[in-house]
């Protein structure tokens, strides 16, 4: 079984969030081998972006921040390539009326037939009708 994550559930696996009990069975789940994770590859840069954000927060130090991106290189999904999605994610773009690297999630659960993992609200919202199925992890 696959399940699509986005960058909100990953940052669950680091720090203490709401969600993050439900974000870590999955990884686990992953690391156990019953679960195969998958993103596209647009997930590198929203993860250290959000590394980045949460370093000049002061939620986590530069060091840390640092330690973390170590981390995930171990436990990021697998990658997709985000050219062979962009043409459905534009079209879910233009239809939702929704940013493209958002519905590149979307186009990836929908290429995969997996359920998508997300802790984004509004994604989760506009996800639901279009993929097989939404886990919702609490924002």
């Amino acid at each position: 079984m696959r399940a699509v994550v986005d960058a909100s559930v990953a940052a669950k696996w680091y720090f203490p969030e709401p969600g993050k009990v439900a974000a870590t069975a999955l990884l686990s789940e992953c690391i156990e081998g019953r679960l195969q994770l998958i993103a596209p590859e647009l997930i590198e840069s929203e993860f250290a972006n959000l590394l980045w954000k949460k370093s000049r927060r002061g939620e986590c130090s530069e060091a840390i921040a640092g330690e973390i991106l170590s981390l995930w290189a171990e436990d990021r999904p697998k990658l997709i390539r985000s050219s062979l999605l962009v043409h459905r994610a534009l079209d879910l773009a233009l239809q939702l009326a929704h940013p493209v690297y958002d519905c590149l999630y979307i186009a990836t659960a929908i290429e995969y037939e997996a359920p998508l993992a997300t802790a984004d609200s509004r994604l989760q919202r506009l996800a639901r009708g279009i993929v097989v199925e939404v886990l919702a992890l609490s924002d």
